[in-house]
């Protein structure tokens, strides 16, 4: 006895319905990500990465893949290399390095609010690359280092 197969207009129409929503429902925009260099054994690195950056970039959008130099030593090849190709002078190279995909890359513990105004949507075709500098672990910051591109670094007081 063969055995009738049921209507499968309704499977089809089912189908192309949830087709035609998915295509036509808004995308999420895809998060952006930051690279983290740094020793994650140095207590005060931890504590600002932990309390500060990761929040702050979790709050912005931006995903961040941590690379702990100190207990992967191809981490300190890669961030050799990186710092090579995009010609950072060593004047300006931290022990806590973040690259973000817009050109912006932080050295050091530098000031939250300073890397949050460098990443606002106005800003951000201000530069193609801009290296902040900060390696005071502490609070009591009283200036900052800044390179654009590959124009001379610049010393900025924190009252500027």
């Amino acid at each position: 006895m063969i055995k009738e197969q049921p209507n499968n207009w309704v499977s089809r129409l089912l189908l192309t319905a949830g087709l035609a929503v998915f295509l036509l429902a808004p995308q999420a925009k895809a998060a952006e990500s930051a690279t983290l260099y740094y020793n994650e054994a140095c207590g005060d690195c931890k504590i600002y990465v932990d309390e500060e950056l990761k929040p702050t970039l979790l709050n912005l959008g931006i995903n961040l893949e941590v690379k702990d130099y100190l207990n992967e030593p191809k981490y300190r090849t890669d961030l050799y290399a990186k710092n090579q190709e995009l010609k950072i002078s060593t004047e300006l190279q931290d022990n806590l390095t973040v690259f973000f995909p817009n050109g912006l890359i932080t050295e050091g513990h530098v000031p939250i609010e300073l890397t949050k105004e460098a990443l606002q949507p106005e800003n951000r075709s201000k530069y193609d690359k801009l290296i902040l500098y900060q390696p005071e672990m502490h609070r009591d910051i009283k200036s900052n280092k800044i390179q654009k591109k590959a124009y001379a670094v610049r010393e900025m007081k924190m009252s500027d």
